[in-house]
């Protein structure tokens, strides 16, 4: 294991120790937050319903908490031989069983629920992660190679 695929692989624990934290608030706690963040967004949104611009904030949360998981996982992998196709089944599947065990655990908090859906929408955001991560190791490999061949 490289240096910078350790340094990743301990920001992916961290940030996943992190999702734990955040699902171990209290139903009070957690809407407390969410409403802080619908509270700052633009005027130009506020002809969407509060409850449901509310459950758009939390979902885009999920989502976006597993996107970052998901990025960190695959970049350990990336610095750790590359980012293979046949590693992807050993970066998803450590996500998803992340977020299973994440809904797992607000099913003993206050005021939360561990939903399905709720798995479906982190998942999706895992798999959006990977995308990503795919894409910058793409481009990163094509301005390599724009800069090698590149004369002066």
């Amino acid at each position: 294991m490289s240096k910078k695929s350790g340094i990743f692989a301990l920001a992916a624990l961290l940030w996943g120790l992190f999702i734990f934290f955040n699902s171990l608030q209290t139903g009070e706690v957690s809407t407390q937050m969410s409403d802080a963040v619908v509270f700052r967004l633009p005027d130009w949104l506020r002809w969407i319903d509060l409850d449901t611009l509310i459950m758009l904030v939390r979902k885009t949360a999920h989502f976006m908490e597993y996107a970052l998981l998901s990025l960190l996982v695959s970049l350990a992998f990336f610095h750790s031989g590359g980012l293979r196709l046949r590693n992807i089944g050993n970066i998803l599947f450590p996500c998803l069983l992340w977020a299973v065990a994440d809904e797992f655990i607000q099913t003993f908090v206050e005021g939360r629920t561990g939903l399905v859906r709720d798995v479906l929408i982190d998942f999706g955001g895992v798999l959006f992660g990977l995308i990503l991560t795919a894409l910058l190791v793409w481009i990163r490999q094509q301005w390599k190679k724009r800069k090698r061949s590149f004369k002066w």
